[in-house]
């Protein structure tokens, strides 16, 4: 059986399960309209959502196959001739279909394993969730491939298994046990009892199978008894195009067990950047570049879905591998130029500092460089350059190191400036545009990147020393009130001690007491600290003549609670 033999054969196989879905839905869509039940109309009505969502993700591979055996024998004729044309040049880089199990032919997604990898660690089970063919398999795949290098924990093995090849329940105990390698195939507390002790996180791939007839409520429930709890044996990691809520819906008296025991993540499709930096990315192995309205329209086409993305690169990839060496040569040359002008208006769009610092310029292939401008490639490593300061500016925190930054990129700048004059329109104008909004830019976020700036200490004005005096003393009104109220219009003042914790103020409350009380009266602060041991008050060194006198700090004393401090 050749390729295209196989190929029917698979597409004959998703054309029976999209009948079969179907036939199903019809099933259930009849119930519906006789049942008068609510409990079990909301329950098959969830029932029909989940077939529909599962249905919708067979169409797309149904129609990708569609396309391919679509080719006509004359097409496949067109191809023969240019082969020779072709030949020596590599294969599609657009060529993953289906579950990417090769690390390195993975791109992207390194903040959503990030987040898996946090989350497993902290002890959750998780669900991805997204659209057919957004990357949940390839996900799941590098979950297992990264997974023992990447969670810092209790070491954990990491196992893979795709619902797809499961018929039903005693299936799926049978692939269990086999991946895990138990002995023999086990269920129930013999199967609780073989992983007891055990640290698994098992990645469940096609979740929506387990909500076929063929499955039991006693699965989902033994699965949540093995994945609840901190010491649990099992983590899941499960993959489904909808949530979990909707393919086993919760019944007033018949809840799901699988109810809230998953943290829910979504798997978006590719952002714009993202999609741009893939398609260069793949391109780089080849000797062929699409242009930037090319890439543009991929992006536009497949609005970031990586296996549509794929699947318009790879048509794309195709012309190009059908021309000429003469007419691709040309377009290399074409493509390139297209490419760093997308690239450079781009750039003269920053709307911030991050987008400065998150610039790169493109990649194309040798053959398309040697025939761009002399000079060129060398003002596009300075643009790279001004984006590397510019990402140490944002990560600098001290204001020194900030300034020197500003004055680098100043440096560069000037350099584009003057490299600008050689090169032939449009890049000469590009360039020019772009130096002049970055400056722009720059000089919006933290001041102009030409004026240098004079850094003289700044004084601390948290002062720790005691005591505190002048304007740096703060606070403490209702204690220095209370005592110019108790020692007003009084020939004999009442004695007073203030107590309170070290470093609470007591002393600087005693030295900015002259500010507050009567110029007649004498403030006298004994430091007992001072002085060493004496027999009596008498051997204290007091002045005879000092007179007035209304307060001697005694910092012995501090356990008579009468004024807190």
């Amino acid at each position: 059986m050749n390729h295209q033999d196989r190929q029917r054969q698979k597409l004959a196989e998703l054309q029976k399960q999209w009948q079969d879905l179907s036939d199903r839905i019809e099933a259930v869509v009849q119930q519906l309209s006789v049942t008068t039940d609510a409990e079990h109309k909301w329950a098959l009505s969830k029932r029909r959502e989940a077939l529909e969502a599962e249905r919708d993700g067979l169409e797309p591979q149904i129609q990708r196959l569609e396309e391919v055996l679509e080719v006509s024998s004359s097409e496949e004729q067109l191809v023969t001739q240019v082969s020779e044309s072709t030949e020596g040049l590599p294969p599609s880089p657009f060529g993953d279909m289906g579950r990417i199990t090769d690390p390195d032919r993975f791109f992207d997604r390194e903040e959503l394993l990030r987040q898996i990898f946090e989350r497993l660690d902290e002890g959750f089970n998780l669900s991805l969730v997204g659209e057919s063919g957004i990357g949940k398999s390839s996900l799941l795949s590098m979950v297992c491939a990264l997974g023992p290098k990447q969670i810092a924990q209790t070491p954990k093995v990491f196992a893979y298994l795709d619902l797809r090849l499961v018929d039903d329940e005693n299936d799926f105990y049978s692939a269990l046990c086999d991946l895990l390698e138990l002995p023999n195939p086990v269920r129930g507390y013999g199967l609780a009892r073989a992983l007891a002790g055990r640290h698994i996180v098992l990645c469940i791939d096609y979740m929506e199978k387990m909500a076929w007839d063929s499955f039991t409520v006693c699965v989902q429930s033994q699965l949540r008894g093995l994945a609840e709890g901190h010491a649990a044996p099992l983590k899941l990691v499960i993959a489904s195009r909808a949530p979990l809520p909707q393919l086993f819906p919760e019944l007033p008296r018949n809840p799901s067990p699988l109810a809230n025991i998953c943290l829910k993540l979504d798997v978006p499709p590719f952002s714009r950047e993202v999609a741009w930096s893939f398609i260069v990315h793949r391109l780089k192995s080849t000797s062929i570049a699409f242009t930037a309205v090319e890439i543009d329209g991929l992006v536009a086409e497949s609005g970031g879905h990586p296996a549509k993305l794929q699947r318009a690169a790879a048509k794309l990839f195709r012309n190009y591998q059908k021309l000429a060496p003469a007419q691709l040569s040309d377009m290399q040359h074409t493509a390139a130029i297209s490419a760093i002008c997308g690239n450079l208006l781009q750039a003269r769009e920053a709307e911030g500092i991050s987008v400065i610092a998150d610039y790169t310029s493109p990649e194309m292939p040798p053959d398309a460089i040697s025939g761009l401008p002399s000079g060129l490639d060398e003002v596009l490593a300075e643009l790279d350059g001004i984006a590397t300061v510019t990402r140490s500016y944002l990560d600098f925190t001290s204001p020194v190191s900030k300034h020197l930054a500003l004055l680098r990129v100043n440096e560069k700048l000037t350099v584009v400036t003057q490299q600008k004059d050689d090169m032939p329109e449009p890049f000469g104008s590009l360039l020019g545009q772009v130096v002049n909004h970055w400056r722009r830019v720059l000089e919006a976020a933290k001041g102009e990147p030409t004026r240098a700036y004079m850094f003289a200490p700044v004084p601390n004005p948290y002062v720790i020393a005691s005591p505190v005096l002048g304007s740096l003393f703060v606070g403490r009104e209702d204690i220095l009130d209370r005592l110019t109220k108790l020692w007003a219009g009084r020939e004999q003042g009442s004695s007073v001690v203030l107590y309170g914790h070290r470093r609470m103020g007591k002393s600087s409350i005693l030295h900015n007491l002259g500010v507050h009380l009567d110029p007649s009266m004498v403030v006298v602060d004994f430091n007992m600290q001072l002085v060493g041991l004496v027999g009596s008050t008498s051997e204290l060194p007091l002045q005879p003549s000092a007179r007035n006198i209304r307060l001697t700090e005694y910092r012995i004393f501090n356990n008579f609670r009468i004024i807190g401090a």
